[in-house]
């Protein structure tokens, strides 16, 4: 799963160095800040370098459902940091507020409803919890039913 997170956000990046060429733009920048937060979580630096980059604005050249898989990404692993610390009410408003900008039938949704369901429950909030984990296995069902489908699997 984080591989293919990285390979998504790379891919991104890649395409806006492609789009814009190799001049830095505002856009080439705040792709590679995405990259470099993930990059600082990884090597145990943890909630900062996530949050400042959350807290970045996103640059008006970057397509909306581009900028909130982004965002959701980064809020996705911010709040998983969150709740290894005990955070859960910070990675539930984490998680409250990704989901806010825009729910897809995607795997960046859905990851983050799973982390804000583990946070209810951490939270005493069971039911609530199921509401977020159900959530999240319907756009699973989803996910599976066009992978299978693409690979000619479906019935």
């Amino acid at each position: 799963m984080i591989a293919l997170r990285r390979s998504w956000l790379l891919v991104l990046w890649l395409l806006a160095l492609a789009v814009v060429g190799c001049a830095p733009t505002p856009e080439a920048e705040w792709f590679a800040a995405a990259q470099a937060a993930h990059g600082s979580a990884d090597g145990g630096e943890g909630r900062a370098a996530l949050e400042d980059f959350l807290a970045r604005s996103v640059p008006p050249g970057v397509q909306s459902d581009d900028a909130r898989v982004v965002r959701q990404d980064a809020a996705y692993r911010l709040a998983r940091l969150m709740l290894a610390e005990g955070d859960s009410e910070a990675a539930e408003t984490v998680a409250t507020s990704a989901l806010e900008e825009g729910e897809k039938e995607d795997v960046f949704t859905a990851n983050l409803y799973v982390v804000r369901g583990q946070a209810l429950e951490a939270l005493g909030r069971p039911v609530r919890a199921t509401m977020d984990y159900h959530d999240a296995l319907l756009i699973n069902e989803v996910l599976l039913e066009a992978a299978l489908a693409e690979d000619g699997d479906e019935e």
